[in-house]
């Protein structure tokens, strides 16, 4: 299969867009050990293992769950804006990065009472990760980071600022190290200096699903290998590209 480098110019201030592509439907990992997150939970046992004593950080569940073996995140509704502390072989610059882990799927909006994950409402329950002050009271350069076999799901990101001399690309999620799929996410108030301002990806194949992406500046996704993309929905306050791809977009 040739790559080629794919620009969208779009000539009208919002987009509304229907990719369909062939491929299976990614599904989260079957029969999964759950660990929970409530930001509201003030029980002074926090050990993740049921919404009672759920962690009130999502990372801290993250890892859990990759130290079991992978599994799923649950996210109760709330604002995580906590600082963070993450860095990269690249730089010794913390990012002020969430750091998804390979096996753990990541699933937000729910209420904090589900048993079933087929039972939450995003749109009820709107759970955000923000990264404006992440970085020890400043903006992160890439909200979440990515990583293989994992999902997204049920999310606002938030608040990224792509502008290190070195992170200059996924304010809202980095594919730097891996991607997944991302599902039923919102992308907003995102920026980065060179493009991607939205998702970037380096290796792998990134499926995005779902997903509404407004008030981004500059493109909002940039694919380094394959990128997939299913019901999404651009809104711009001006006219420019998109997309740009240096690997093989599926459209």
């Amino acid at each position: 299969m040739r790559t080629h480098a794919l620009y969208l110019i779009i000539p009208r201030a919002t987009l509304i867009i229907t990719i369909l592509i062939l491929t299976a439907t990614a599904t989260a990992h079957a029969g999964p050990t759950v660990w929970y997150v409530n930001k509201a939970n003030t029980n002074t046992t926090q050990n993740g293992t049921t919404w009672s004593t759920a962690f009130t950080t999502i990372q801290p569940a993250i890892d859990a769950a990759f130290a079991d073996d992978g599994g799923q995140v649950w996210v109760a509704a709330g604002v995580y804006d906590e600082v963070r502390e993450f860095t990269t072989e690249f730089s010794p610059d913390n990012t002020g990065s969430l750091q998804m882990r390979s096996g753990v799927d990541l699933l937000g909006g729910f209420s904090g009472m589900e048993l079933d994950a087929n039972d939450r409402n995003s749109l009820d329950n709107l759970t955000v990760i923000d990264g404006s002050e992440s970085r020890s009271g400043m903006p992160a350069y890439m909200v979440v980071v990515g990583a293989t076999d994992t999902m997204l799901d049920g999310f606002t990101i938030s608040g990224g600022q792509a502008t290190h001399s070195f992170y200059r690309r996924g304010g809202g999620y980095s594919g730097i190290v891996g991607s997944g799929t991302i599902r039923s996410c919102k992308f907003v108030n995102l920026n980065a200096s060179v493009g991607g301002s939205a998702i970037h990806t380096l290796s792998g194949t990134c499926r995005i699903e779902d997903t509404l992406f407004s008030d981004v500046d500059g493109n909002h996704i940039e694919g380094g290998e394959n990128v997939e993309i299913v019901n999404c929905r651009f809104e711009m306050a001006m006219p420019g590209r998109f997309i740009a791809s240096s690997g093989a977009l599926f459209v």
